[in-house]
């Protein structure tokens, strides 16, 4: 599994401008479930990626100038990988719907 995560990061890493900000290791117990992971682990996952996204504008905001009052929206494009070959399309969107991200497999 470790060996996984590690190929994992590597090609997020191998896309310029992509950047890994945390990952997470879950057991599945019915990938066959409507959202291949358990309700609460969509919900927990959800939590921290928005935890995520306000820390991110956080320490942008912090690190402004103060003649710019605006955040740009560039850069807060957040994307989900979750590392399986049994995520089905229908399960993609559900999961995209929760988090409010972009989800690939």
């Amino acid at each position: 599994a470790s060996e996984d995560m590690e190929e994992a990061i590597s090609l997020v890493d191998a896309v310029e401008g992509w950047t890994v900000c945390a990952t997470e290791s879950l057991s599945v117990r019915r990938p066959g479930s409507r959202c291949f992971l358990g309700s609460g682990q969509v919900k927990q996952l959800a939590e921290r990626i928005a935890r995520l996204r306000t820390m991110k504008r956080l320490i942008r905001q912090a690190g402004q100038s103060e003649k710019s009052e605006e955040l740009s929206a560039a850069g807060d494009d957040w994307i989900a990988f979750v590392n399986t070959a049994n995520l089905k399309p229908s399960q993609q969107r559900m999961l995209q719907d929760a988090w409010d991200v972009n989800v690939y497999d």
